[in-house]
């Protein structure tokens, strides 16, 4: 077995284990949720005119519990349980077709303290919590493009809004300008489950004060220092670079938007093998380009 596994599972068990102690000092329970149903009428394309009840255009209906213990000393166990809920069928999931597992929202347990809060389960994902801060539509699957074509229960872009087998932190400084989150999960084999291959990264950093707001996320596994060191090597006028930057940004999310779209859970595997490669194949590049300029230095 793996040892980054065997780390996660002994502090998830310790974790566990806090949760369920007597005695420590005081807990807290709360059951929560929220509902959403809609009605509308719909015309597909080449289609005819129908009424139909939607659940969870605004926002996926789900119910929730949170508990937290206070261990001492300003340490807290702490857990989180929540489960998608269809309104309009009574099924459990996103969609009465969705494939989620039950407790597919979240199914965390950690530790909070002075430091923040560490959880381990399946969390939430850096960069859907960047996205839904900052979308006029907030994470609402039925009318916000970032939500339709990013997450959601059919995987688009960059695949789904939480991480199985993940550790996740945040610098509990919801009240402060300042405001971190990290994520990362280890790929597993399990009998009868989906295999995940790919290992996921995110890291969010948000600076929010008044009125002024701004959010850096980081998406796929680019090196993107080792491109900004080439670019520098070879000569590039920032303004250059700058516009480049902007334009190939612009036009690699259009793209993986598009193939989402059109392609479905094919684009998902095709950003997935991107991703798995794309720190070798930067690497490779970088240095070829840096070679190859140094040669085209030298005086002859």
């Amino acid at each position: 077995m793996p040892r980054p596994c065997r780390f996660l599972r002994a502090v998830l068990a310790a974790s566990a284990a806090c949760l369920s102690s007597v005695g420590a000092g005081a807990q807290t329970a709360v059951l929560y949720g929220l509902l959403d149903a809609s009605g509308s009428r719909v015309k597909d394309v080449g289609g005819s005119s129908r009424w139909q009840l939607d659940s969870g255009n605004m926002q996926y209906s789900f119910i929730g519990f949170r508990g937290n213990e206070d261990l001492g000393g300003g340490l807290h166990a702490v857990f989180r349980l929540e489960s998608y809920i269809s309104v309009d069928t009574g099924s459990a999931g996103r969609s009465a077709v969705a494939s989620d597992p039950f407790w597919a929202r979240e199914a965390s347990v950690g530790l909070s303290g002075s430091f923040g809060t560490t959880v381990l389960g399946r969390t939430e994902s850096p960069l859907y919590r960047a996205t839904i801060n900052f979308n006029p539509f907030g994470e609402s699957p039925g009318f916000s493009p970032s939500a339709r074509q990013y997450f959601g229960a059919r995987g688009a872009v960059v695949g789904d809004s939480r991480w199985n087998n993940s550790i996740s932190y945040v610098n509990n400084t919801s009240d402060a300008p300042l405001r971190i989150t990290f994520g990362a999960n280890l790929p597993e084999d399990l009998p009868g489950v989906a295999s995940e291959h790919q290992r996921n990264y995110g890291l969010s950093i948000a600076y929010i004060t008044g009125p002024f707001a701004v959010v850096l996320a980081y998406v796929l596994p680019v090196p993107s220092a080792l491109v900004y060191a080439a670019v520098g090597d070879g000569g590039m006028r920032l303004w250059v670079f700058l516009i480049l930057d902007f334009f190939g940004t612009l036009l690699w999310t259009s793209l993986l938007a598009g193939a989402g779209w059109l392609a479905g859970r094919s684009a998902v595997d095709v950003a997935n093998a991107i991703g798995h490669y794309s720190l070798w194949v930067t690497i490779a590049l970088v240095f070829g380009v840096t070679i190859w300029s140094s040669r085209n230095r030298q005086p002859r």
